[in-house]
């Protein structure tokens, strides 16, 4: 997308990715957390080892789509300062990057990770899987939020 600078790279596609199915999992988790019934250990497993992976691969696109843009054209850096000190910052950084992806990485991973390392069960606390996973619907509708009008603010000068 050449006519705006802040899209102007294939790792905006990989991210949409990777967040679009970490968002799948926690719809899933979320339906699962407000359900009735039995949680199935076998299903958390799965759902929790590929959020984890996918909030990890979105965190692992957004890192070097910051490089990229840094080492780009002037025109790609001025676009950044939308998220680098303009007006969607708190929005990126505190509650994209904050409260939609690491927080609820780190209260997946202290959820997952015992279990595993002990080869035990995991167990799930409706409350917990229900909060992470509002945090990660959040997020994913904020990370568009910040990539679409930040792409509409960045132009070429």
């Amino acid at each position: 997308m050449q006519s705006r600078p802040f899209w102007n790279t294939n790792l905006v596609a990989q991210l949409f990715l990777f967040s679009a199915l970490s968002t799948g999992c926690a719809a899933l988790l979320l339906a699962v957390a407000l359900s009735r019934d039995a949680i199935a250990e076998s299903e958390l497993r799965l759902l929790y080892g590929l959020d984890i992976c996918f909030m990890g691969l979105e965190f692992f696109v957004v890192i070097p789509y910051l490089l990229h843009g840094e080492l780009s054209s002037l025109t790609v850096q001025q676009s950044l300062e939308v998220i680098l000190g303009g007006p969607l910052t708190i929005t990126f950084w505190v509650l994209f990057l904050g409260f939609g992806l690491l927080l609820p990485l780190a209260i997946e991973l202290a959820e997952f990770a015992p279990a595993v390392f002990s080869q035990s069960a995991v167990v799930a606390r409706r409350s917990i899987l229900g909060l992470t996973a509002a945090l990660i619907l959040a997020g994913g509708f904020l990370l568009r939020y910040v990539f679409v009008f930040g792409g509409q603010m960045s132009k070429f000068e």
